[in-house]
């Protein structure tokens, strides 16, 4: 009886092990390190999609013609706020934090892909509750 439990377990192992080296060889020959570049791409361009989509519906929910303040934060940036959410858009660096002085409750900051740098402690005593996408 030893003997026959002993050969079935070897048989098994062995067959585990002839599917596990099948595996490790299809593994090996499709994961190269081009295709980790491009796997790598894909996510990239998957969650820079996202974000957008994102941005947009938020800027379609909140539009800048029904702001409760707005302003301008750099020589081609602008700033609104609507609903505790601070939208800043148009193009280049962030200058200036002119949205603290006007002492609204900011949760939600979207920052638009125009925008390429913000300056110092822009958005310093905001605390932890600003949210992100």
């Amino acid at each position: 009886m030893k003997k026959k439990i002993v050969l079935m377990l070897t048989v098994i192992m062995l067959i585990g092990l002839a599917g596990c080296g099948k595996n490790h060889i299809n593994i090996k020959e499709t994961g190269t390190s081009d295709n980790n570049e491009q796997m790598v791409q894909n996510i990239y361009e998957n969650k820079r999609t996202e974000v957008k989509q994102k941005i947009s519906e938020i800027k379609e929910r909140l539009p800048e013609t029904s702001a409760e303040d707005k302003g301008t934060c750099g020589s081609k940036a602008k700033w609104y706020y609507k609903d505790n959410t601070l939208i800043i858009y148009g193009e280049g660096v962030i200058t200036e934090d002119t949205w603290h002085k006007s002492n609204i409750v900011i949760n939600t900051v979207v920052i638009d892909s125009g925008i390429t740098k913000l300056g110092n402690n822009m958005f310093s005593g905001l605390g932890s509750e600003v949210g992100k996408i």
